[in-house]
């Protein structure tokens, strides 16, 4: 528990900040701190169903040891994005589609910027004598 608050109230400009094009650094950032603060479960294993009155024990743990990992991740994936990145951030409660979404924005802006460079180039190679 005290690893998990100091790691948390540590966080200053020095750690790796989401900022829309360090996705690789910033998942293996995240991936490391995680798994050292023992909550990664909610990335590594699927979603388990929630449990109800009659399921077992060992079912109702699970759920719980996922749904904890689950809100811890999501508040420490929020600390680790950059304030200019924060508003376009998912709209998701589950750690795994927020960081695919993530992914998928930063592999469209990679493409974007992609096509631009290469339109600009083609733009430059017809205007030229």
């Amino acid at each position: 528990m005290f690893a998990m608050i100091s790691t948390i109230s540590n966080m200053n400009a020095n750690d790796i900040k989401f900022n829309g094009q360090n996705y690789d650094d910033w998942v293996e950032y995240v991936k490391l701190n995680v798994g050292l603060l023992g909550f990664d479960s909610a990335l590594v294993l699927d979603e388990p169903t929630k449990p109800i009155d009659t399921s077992l024990e060992a079912d109702k743990k699970l759920w719980e040891n996922w749904e904890r990992s689950n809100r811890l991740m999501m508040s420490f994936l929020k600390l680790s994005i950059a304030f200019n990145v924060k508003p376009s951030q998912p709209k998701t409660g589950n750690v795994r589609e927020f960081v695919a979404e993530i992914k998928k924005c930063t592999m469209t802006n990679i493409m974007d910027k992609f096509v631009v460079a290469a339109l600009i180039d083609d733009y430059l190679i017809e205007s030229t004598p």
